[in-house]
């Protein structure tokens, strides 16, 4: 059960402690040591939380160890990371049918997401000093995990899993390799047709013939080939197909 802060004031004034709110996001970071293990970095928290959570013990631990004040600080779930931004970068755009879908249900969802108190705690630390070390108890309120909501990415992926919306996304993904076949097999056509194609005798030549290739503005579109190196591995792919069915003929 969360504290409340009248709580927290109440048992200090009682015990002749003077009390101070902190910045919890400043708490946390400030208590973060770097770590390093064979060769990997990673982060540990050095606060040293006592085993019981019971304020009035804390307080006499306090005062054991002569301690004149305690502090404490509230942690706060990040509406940002629950509200789903129509404009978020990391969000990707399949189709206009498919992000009228995905809109749809994430106006549903912000509505939900801006019924909630975000001032509701969901972490207090109240602690102090002593020697250089920092000791606390903890409280913990998972009310967000309770009421089984999730952030926005997690729920923009169980969007996309979902399966009306996988069943589109699959279509779309066809329709795709579809048309880029079709693309391919137009210009291996137009390719095989050209005869100054069949002049290219050596790689460097029908390097030079797939930059003038690319200068086309048929082949700068969004997934048909747009550096000289695809159009070029093109171009081999089909003159290695064209002396494979030459050899066959001899």
């Amino acid at each position: 059960m969360m504290i409340k802060q009248e709580e927290i004031i109440e048992f200090a004034t009682k015990n002749n402690l003077a009390h101070f709110e902190v910045d919890g996001e400043s708490f946390l970071k400030a208590n973060m040591i770097s770590l390093e293990i064979d060769g990997e970095s990673f982060w540990e928290n050095k606060i040293i939380l006592l085993k019981s959570n019971d304020l009035s013990e804390f307080i006499k631990f306090v005062k054991i160890n002569e301690s004149k004040a305690i502090m404490y600080c509230y942690l706060y779930y990040d509406s940002c990371e629950y509200q789903m931004d129509k404009e978020d970068e990391d969000r990707p755009s399949f189709s206009i049918e498919l992000d009228k879908i995905i809109k749809k249900e994430y106006l549903k969802y912000n509505k939900r997401i801006s019924k909630l108190d975000f001032s509701k705690p969901r972490e207090l630390y109240i602690f102090c000093t002593i020697n250089g070390y920092t000791y606390a108890i903890q409280f913990m309120d998972s009310w967000m995990e309770e009421l089984h909501i999730l952030t926005w990415k997690e729920k923009y992926n169980e969007l996309l899993n979902s399966e009306p919306i996988s069943e589109i996304r699959t279509k779309i993904e066809n329709k795709r390799k579809e048309e880029e076949q079709e693309t391919k097999d137009r210009l291996k056509r137009e390719i095989l047709s050209d005869p100054h194609f069949f002049a290219c005798t050596n790689k460097e030549l029908r390097r030079q013939y797939a930059i003038k290739l690319r200068e086309k503005a048929e082949w700068d579109r969004p997934n048909h080939y747009t550096t000289i190196k695809e159009v070029a591995d093109f171009i081999e792919s089909i003159w290695s197909e064209f002396k494979f069915s030459k050899n066959l003929k001899n």
